[in-house]
Order: structure tokens, then C-alpha cells, then sequence
């Protein structure tokens, strides 16, 4: 073998291997992240952990503080699960009232609309902006050259 060849041979090992290592890393990285993400989501916890990171308690505080917090987790997803019960009978009865006066395209854009909002209530995340309930009422996208240059004066 040459020394060209010896060369193309270790430069084709050395970028499979940086790719192996680069494939299982941004792996292991990303399943890692992901688990931290949302490990302080999980519905049972996000009250008591919210409420942990705003207090910061010391530790010997935790173990007290853990006894109110689930005390009053259960009161406060009782109350939660009782609104969200009122919300949607709230929006069931607008589109109610709404059906006999609306023609037939816009009760059913009111009822993809109301069907939106039941399940963005669930996800319990703040909406995009401009776009409440997804991309069929995003409003008309505007020109780039929007606004029209000012017309001259005719006279």
C-alpha cells in the first residue's frame, strides 16, 4: 500500500467513527434534555414544583412543605378539573345560542374554533400569536410592499 491509499484510509475511518460518536452523543444529549424538560411537568408534580422553584426551600423545609403542598394540590386540581368542566359547557351552550343565527360556513368555522379551544385548554400553553386556533384563522398574510406607497396628488 501507498501512502495515499494508508491516508484515504484513515480519513474514511476517522469521519465514520466521528460520525458513530456524533449519532449516539446528540442521541443520549437529547433524550437527556428532553427527560429534564419535562420531568416538571408531569400534572401530579407541576403544582409543587412550580411552587418550588418560586420558594426555594431550604432542606430542611422540604419535608414540611411537601405535606401543604399536597394537601392543597388535591384541592386546587379539584377546582381545575370543576373549570374546565364549566368552561367547555360554557362553550357548548355559545355554540348553541350562535348555530341559529349564523349561516352554514360560519357555524362551522365557529365549531372547529370551539373544538380548538377544548383541546387548547388541555394542553395548558399560552396560543402562538396571530394564530389562537390554528392555521385556518390565521388572518390574510399582507403583501410585502404592504402598506401602498402614498398616491400622488391628482389634480
Amino acid at each position: 500500500m501507498n501512502i495515499r491509499t494508508k491516508t484515504t484510509i484513515v480519513l474514511v475511518v476517522t469521519l465514520f467513527c466521528g460520525i458513530l460518536i456524533g449519532v449516539f452523543l446528540s442521541g443520549s444529549l437529547m433524550r437527556s434534555h428532553v427527560r429534564r424538560k419535562f420531568q416538571d411537568r408531569d400534572p401530579k408534580l407541576l403544582f409543587r414544583n412550580r411552587f418550588e422553584r418560586i420558594i426555594d426551600p431550604h432542606p430542611e423545609q422540604k419535608i414540611a412543605l411537601d405535606s401543604i403542598f399536597v394537601q392543597h394540590s388535591l384541592e386546587i386540581a379539584r377546582i381545575d378539573s370543576s373549570m374546565r368542566l364549566q368552561f367547555q359547557t360554557a362553550l357548548d351552550s355559545l355554540k348553541a345560542d350562535l348555530y341559529p343565527v349564523l349561516d352554514a360556513s360560519q357555524n362551522q368555522r365557529i365549531t372547529k374554533a370551539i373544538e380548538r379551544m377544548k383541546q387548547f385548554r388541555g394542553r395548558r400553553r399560552a396560543p402562538k400569536p396571530g394564530r389562537p386556533f390554528g392555521d385556518e384563522f390565521r388572518p390574510p398574510r399582507r403583501h410585502k410592499d404592504w402598506p401602498p406607497p402614498p398616491r400622488p396628488n391628482e389634480e
